[in-house]
């Protein structure tokens, strides 16, 4: 008799934590999941988004997507930092409302939306039509931001730090990578640097110096140079120069690198020069390309090959 009734209180404990269980980190769970994503401000997969209309204090700018890049169509044509849209459209898709204002306001003066200075448009195919959002001021303590979509009957709020994350110009968008090329592309590369010019070959995954005969450079330092290229930036571009190539000191480089496949075809190409007044400024310049490129460090000093042999061994005493 008495140990049915721990049979039976048994049961009834199992069923009793079965349903906590499902009540309390499922049933809770999934409704405070549903909860935080019908706070969401923008309602549509961030696949959606092919291109985009950003204008903000430092100006406008428009952005288009093709297979996997984004590029700035207005106020120029260039590629886009992919990372950086990204960034954009993330922010957007996955900020939260903290309140709500309802219905809404007749005086959107008041909440710097009458003429917002900030705006950002999604468009997509899939979008049923161009999706805007307003970025007013802040609430009067500064804790939170006025934000209205296109012309719903409401105004959200947010946090004041979201406006930071629309903030950004042409310019800021660009890709700043100077030399763009598929690193698994190269098996060769040439390079003049210190008056001495160098060829390596890459074979079963490791580089070989190839010329010139007598000279030793690891595999690992040609790796480097080539690394060094592929993750080059820019600080500013010149897209049509007003000097001639001696002013930027790419009329005689002052060190070049060229790259070529497996079949020994170039695949690209590279000049580097400076000017030294005011101050020391670098200057790289891609192919036959018009654009110059202004660097922000001098690049060339790592390039290998350009210390001897000799350099760094202890001199000979000959007095014994």
């Amino acid at each position: 008799m008495y140990g049915r009734k721990i049979v039976i209180l048994s049961i009834i404990l199992c069923i009793l934590v079965g349903f906590y269980y499902f009540y309390d980190t499922q049933w809770v769970a999934k409704q405070k999941e549903e909860e935080s994503e019908a706070k969401r401000i923008f309602t549509y997969a961030v696949e959606t988004v092919e291109q985009i209309r950003l204008k903000n204090p430092k100006g406008s700018v428009v952005l288009e997507k093709k297979g996997k890049d984004w590029f700035i169509r207005e106020p120029f044509h260039a590629l886009a930092d992919t990372w950086s849209v990204e960034q954009i459209i993330n922010t957007v898709a996955n900020e939260k409302w903290e309140r709500k204002l309802e219905p809404l306001p007749k005086d959107l003066k008041v909440f710097g939306l009458s003429r917002p200075q900030t705006e950002i448009t999604f468009t997509g195919t899939e979008l049923k039509r161009p999706w805007t959002l307003y970025v007013g001021g802040e609430n009067p303590t500064n804790t939170l931001l006025y934000l209205r979509v296109d012309h719903e009957p409401c105004l959200f709020m947010v946090r004041p730090y979201f406006r930071n994350y629309l903030d950004k110009s042409a310019d800021d968008l660009r890709d700043k990578h100077v030399f763009r090329f598929d690193k698994e592309d190269v098996f060769r590369v040439a390079w003049q640097v210190a008056g001495k010019f160098f060829e390596g070959e890459k074979k079963e995954g490791r580089w070989h110096l190839i010329k010139p005969e007598g000279e030793d450079i690891p595999s690992e330092d040609i790796e480097s140079l080539i690394w060094q290229l592929k993750s080059l930036t820019f600080r500013k571009v010149i897209e049509k120069p007003n000097h001639l190539l001696s002013y930027y000191g790419l009329a005689k480089p002052t060190a070049s690198v060229q790259l070529m496949n497996e079949k020994g075809i170039l695949i690209g190409e590279i000049n580097f020069g400076q000017k030294q007044k005011p101050s020391p400024t670098y200057f790289a310049r891609t192919g036959k390309s018009e654009a110059i490129y202004e660097l922000n460090y001098n690049v060339v000093k790592g390039f290998p090959g350009q210390k001897s042999k000799t350099e760094g061994k202890p001199k000979e005493n000959k007095g014994n």
